[in-house]
């Protein structure tokens, strides 16, 4: 004979679950809401091992996670036309209830005690209800199925799940546990290992550039790596708003995973320190453009003579340009367009150095170029795309 959970709805319980409970249905209780395995009825409690809310409180849970009146009608409707297309059978009430009839049924039987349970009819019409609800289970999601229970029920009904038959020795999930919390945390590990990657850029611009470059060089990772749409809504453009973003999104409790990734030059790391120094959640990284051997002996303009020189540039002068290859930052003349070096940032000790304004431009717009000549096939083949593979792969790898 089998050990069940139970979910209790009043004093009339649902869904048996054999040896087990069912993870999505614990996902809804808090651990506050756990009540004491007893040896026996306390008088007080609904349940004698489990968790207890209301039907008012679940209900707005399952609200929260999307799970509608729209959505579940829709389900029902399907699962009773399944049933009412199977052949009848001892296991079914034959014919199966319209969806009406059925919850009908259902509010009247909710809206009965345990003093009822004299009642023959009232017994045999729980009798058939909870088959009917053993058979739509195999055809409805079972919280949506819940949630057909919960609005049949009165608000403030007593609803749990009872784990009281699994507090015996051999069975393998121990009702003694914070079942509720650990159901619920592997719901959200699960929204976070199959929703796509999110990366948060400084700006539109680099969010735009990175995608159409990614599209190049892993085109394998479209749809599971997407990068913040600016479009959608007016935002900042700089590490400040970035930070901020990233503060929202942990404040939140995003639970999506998401990489930050910031320029690396002087202002990016500057605007990146108090966040790079602090503990995130495993949802979170935060990054900088790797470094790029490139950028380590780069033309920079020295800002006391004027001459170029060749200057180790990562961490200083960054910027997504840099990153663009050596054949998209090269000029006509075959030099390098140089970094020019600005202001120096107190808290670094450095400079913050960036192409001229111009060259950046001609840059992005050369890089958008190259890369529409990638796509289409119109390659000449020898086009220098390892600074955004750098970039990719980091971005990739950033949960290793």
């Amino acid at each position: 004979m089998a050990d069940y959970s139970w979910v209790m709805v009043g004093e009339h319980r649902f869904l048996p679950a054999g040896y087990g409970y069912f993870p999505e249905v614990a996902a809804l209780f808090a651990e506050s809401e756990r009540q004491p395995c007893l040896d026996g009825t306390d008088g007080e409690s609904a349940i004698r091992c489990g968790y207890l809310a209301s039907a008012h409180v679940l209900l707005e849970r399952l609200h929260a996670l999307g799970i509608s009146p729209d959505r579940v009608r829709a389900d029902l409707d399907t699962a009773l036309g399944a049933l009412a297309e199977q052949p009848p059978s001892d296991r079914l009430p034959h014919p199966i209830p319209s969806r009406a009839a059925f919850l009908d049924e259902l509010r009247a039987l909710l809206a009965s005690d345990g003093a009822s349970w004299d009642d023959k009819e009232l017994f045999d019409r729980y009798l058939d209800l909870s088959t009917i609800i053993d058979g739509l289970r195999g055809h409805m999601e079972i919280r949506n199925l819940v949630r057909v229970l919960l609005e049949c029920s009165p608000a403030q009904a007593p609803v749990g799940l009872d784990l009281y038959e699994l507090d015996r020795e051999g069975i393998s999930a121990d009702p003694h546990q914070p079942l509720a919390g650990q159901a619920r945390s592997e719901q959200l590990a699960e929204v976070a290992q199959n929703a796509s990657l999110l990366v948060l850029t400084e700006g539109s611009s680099d969010a735009d550039l990175l995608e159409l470059g990614m599209r190049v060089t892993h085109p394998h990772l479209i749809g599971f790596v997407n990068f913040m749409n600016f479009r959608l809504a007016p935002a900042e453009r700089n590490v400040a708003a970035l930070v901020k973003t990233v503060n929202a999104f942990i404040v939140a409790g995003v639970a999506n995973r998401f990489v930050a990734i910031a320029d690396n030059d002087t202002a990016g790391h500057d605007g990146l320190a108090k966040l790079t120094a602090r503990q995130h959640p495993p949802s979170c990284r935060v990054l900088h453009y790797p470094p790029l051997g490139l950028l380590a002996a780069y033309p920079a303009v020295d800002p006391d003579t004027g001459l170029l020189t060749m200057t180790d540039v990562n961490g200083a002068a960054g910027a997504l340009e840099m990153y663009f290859g050596r054949d998209v930052l090269t000029r006509d003349d075959g030099t390098l367009m140089p970094v020019h070096w600005g202001g120096l940032v107190p808290q670094l000790g450095r400079r913050q150095g960036a192409l001229s304004p111009a060259d950046k431009k001609a840059a992005q717009k050369q890089f958008r170029r190259k890369a529409a000549a990638a796509q289409a096939g119109n390659s000449a083949g020898d086009e220098d795309w390892d600074g955004i593979r750098a970039i990719i792969d980091a971005i990739v790898h950033a949960f290793d």
